[in-house]
């Protein structure tokens, strides 16, 4: 399954979403900022990005009822051996090509690689 989310996001001139992925990749923030950007500048970027995640959220995010909480519970014990768990959780680096814009130092990751970090919740089925 493909999921696309389009951030609804206007600072007209500044596009904030290579800025909120810089932040997630950096855990040291806010002693790693980007050249040229105030501290104030980033907060605002990184709320204005996680609001509009918030806004989006029940499209894609919902707790299983009680009868699927049982189903994947007892899934997830006949597949690997887990009790009690409703889901799987992991976040892995997504290879890109380098975007062709100033902030492309952005998209570089640890690994010295260019990429966007996902992370992804499942449960028996791969939902």
């Amino acid at each position: 399954m493909q999921v696309s989310i389009d951030i609804e996001i206007n600072w007209g001139f500044f596009n904030v979403k290579p800025l909120f992925v810089r932040y997630l990749y950096l855990p040291e923030y806010p002693s790693h900022l980007p050249t040229g950007f105030y501290k104030s500048t980033v907060s605002r970027a990184i709320q204005s990005v996680t609001d509009s995640l918030v806004r989006k959220a029940a499209q894609f995010i919902r707790w299983p009822s009680h009868d699927e909480k049982q189903s994947i519970k007892h899934g997830l014990y006949r597949l690997g051996g887990f009790p009690n768990t409703i889901g799987c959780i992991d976040g892995t680096h997504i290879r890109i090509i380098a975007p062709a814009t100033a902030d492309e130092v952005s998209y570089v990751n640890r690994k010295n690689f260019h990429s966007v970090n996902v992370q992804a919740v499942c449960d028996h089925q791969d939902l």
